[in-house]
């Protein structure tokens, strides 16, 4: 996908959804600038990539809601991500896990079970 591309679709993202929050009465501010400092916190750098994993996490979210587990989200990603070799590709784009990092720079709240431990890390 062109530069241009990418960067018109998370224009799109950022009109459509300015924020997700847990509580449906709070809406918490985000942006690819917020989006770019979660990632410097976790020692991420947004990559054309990462981008698309966001954008991916935010329309989902949008589009059908809270997913109740991890489980559930990774089966979805890694059949988007086939090609590039799945779960095993997206790991390397989110050490710390692709649905709890993922979800955390896109702003939309995370499955409860995201960051169990026995899903393991690439770190």
């Amino acid at each position: 996908m062109a530069d241009d591309d990418l960067d018109k679709e998370i224009e799109e993202i950022e009109d459509r959804v300015l924020g997700i929050h847990p509580d449906a009465d709070m809406v918490t501010p985000w942006d690819r600038d917020i989006a770019a400092a979660r990632a410097r916190e976790l020692g991420i750098e947004l990559t054309d990539a990462r981008w698309e994993v966001v954008k991916f996490l935010r329309d989902r979210f949008r589009e059908q809601g809270q997913v109740e587990h991890a489980r559930d989200l990774h089966p979805v990603m890694a059949e988007k991500w086939k090609a590039q070799g799945g779960l095993k590709y997206l790991y390397t784009l989110f050490p710390g896990g692709p649905v709890h990092q993922g979800s955390y720079i896109a702003g939309v709240p995370e499955p409860h079970d995201a960051t169990d431990p026995s899903f393991g890390t690439v770190a």
